[in-house]
């Protein structure tokens, strides 16, 4: 911002550390959240903050509301590739804006956030509980501090 003084946006920013920053805080500024559900709001988050590339899963369809703001997820981070891309800062694994969305556990979060069994969930995936759990509880944190950062707005 002017001055040196964060921006709403930076302030925003600021506050979510258990996902990518940016891709977040432009997500709650295009109100993304508004319209989903808490399990689809649950998946969309997981698509940011699951780091875990190896399980990498094929797109999950959920509903309408979902795909459209995974559209306006997709074109966030082309915007943000694109930029990074300019600036030379890319990460070395990263060749399109897609590879900044992980689908690893979009399907599990979105069960999970439906209330199904731990032990069902780890049935419709090959990632081993351990990481489940900890995907799980990032995707919980993130939420959380999207919430601390609804207050600033």
């Amino acid at each position: 911002g002017p001055n040196g003084v964060p921006t709403l946006k930076g302030r925003v920013a600021r506050e979510i550390s258990a996902g990518d920053c940016i891709l977040m805080s432009e997500l709650m500024f295009e109100n993304v959240f508004k319209n989903l559900t808490v399990p689809e709001i649950v998946a969309l988050v997981s698509l940011v903050v699951i780091q875990e590339r190896k399980h990498r899963k094929d797109e999950v369809k959920i509903s309408e509301s979902f795909d459209k703001a995974v559209n306006i997820l997709r074109a966030k981070t082309s915007i943000l590739y694109e930029l990074e891309r300019d600036f030379n800062i890319l990460d070395e694994h990263v060749q399109s804006g897609e590879d900044f969305i992980n689908w690893s556990l979009a399907e599990v979060a979105f069960d999970w956030a439906n209330g199904k069994d731990f032990k069902d969930l780890t049935e419709i995936t090959d990632i081993q509980e351990g990481s489940l759990v900890r995907g799980i509880m990032r995707i919980e944190y993130c939420i959380r501090e999207v919430k601390t950062a609804c207050i600033i707005l």
